[in-house]
């Protein structure tokens, strides 16, 4: 999400909800200058039970964006992975009423929905004689959901984004796979020209500890992954690159690990823009 922010002075605020936290951060231009998180009860997550407690956290996350969003700051949040198909389409060139109807066709295919029943965002741009079209569908529902939580923070987001889509543009990962290395859960996504074809999630494969369960759960994902991509010799060394994310990555030794256990090269996610070391990216 922040690679995607262009180069301007203008205060943005990015909301990412992931994991029952909302992490927030101010950026002026391509500079973190302010961020903080606040933890959400499962109750305040779109498709889970609502609890007593999720008042107090909705209050906690207001307070928070109170903070940290200046009045005239332009805010962006991402989407779940669990609520987005996401899908690149090569398509001839046509005028672009007929052009929105292809994609909207070639999309509801893919999910149990009525176009009623879907919000759908895509982009464009010229390849040959035709289009490369990367589109997104989420159930509006759930988006409303998701979105309301915000506005229940009394928060204004002016777009959302696929949260796997801002992850690799925010890693600059062109072909590879990206781990999100959660505190419950990992979260996949094979990527090839700048867009996630594949996605998984699993639940956190326990411990990092010496025995190595927890690294060689998360290496047979990562080879599965590479399989169902296509990849000719998927533990080979000039295989695809793993890019790590999340609140796992910063434990010391991981990366280290994942490499020794994957034969790959892994490397944490570095974002283009300017921030402190104790930052956690």
């Amino acid at each position: 999400m922040l690679a995607a922010l262009p180069v301007q002075r203008r205060r943005r605020v990015t909301v990412d909800i992931h994991d029952g936290v909302a992490r927030v951060v101010l950026l002026r231009g391509l500079q973190v200058v302010a961020w903080g998180k606040a933890t959400l009860p499962p109750g305040a997550l779109v498709g889970e039970e609502a609890t007593g407690d999720a008042l107090p956290s909705t209050e906690q996350l207001r307070a928070l964006l109170r903070d940290l969003c200046p009045r005239k700051a332009r805010l962006v949040t991402s989407l779940p992975s669990s609520l987005c198909l996401i899908r690149e389409l090569r398509l001839p060139r046509m005028a672009g009423r007929y052009l929105r109807q292809v994609v909207a066709a070639e999309l509801l295919e893919s999910v149990p929905f009525s176009q009623a029943e879907v919000d759908i965002a895509w982009r464009r741009q010229r390849a040959g004689r035709g289009y490369a079209v990367v589109a997104a569908v989420a159930p509006a529902q759930a988006v409303d959901l998701h979105v309301g939580l915000l506005r229940g923070a009394a928060a204004r987001p002016r777009a959302a984004y696929p949260r796997p889509v801002a992850l690799a543009l925010a890693c600059g990962l062109a072909d590879g796979i990206l781990l999100d290395l959660g505190s419950r859960s990992v979260e996949l996504a094979l990527v090839k020209n700048g867009v996630p074809q594949i996605q998984h999630q699993l639940d956190m494969p326990g411990p990092w500890d010496e025995d190595m369960s927890g690294t060689a759960a998360l290496a047979l994902a990562v080879e599965q992954m590479a399989a169902y991509g296509g990849e000719e010799d998927a533990a080979s060394i000039g295989g695809l690159p793993v890019a790590i994310t999340g609140e796992k990555a910063l434990e010391q030794g991981i990366a280290e690990s994942l490499e020794v256990a994957l034969d790959r090269e892994v490397r944490p996610v570095r974002p283009p823009v300017a921030y402190p070391d104790h930052v956690p990216v």
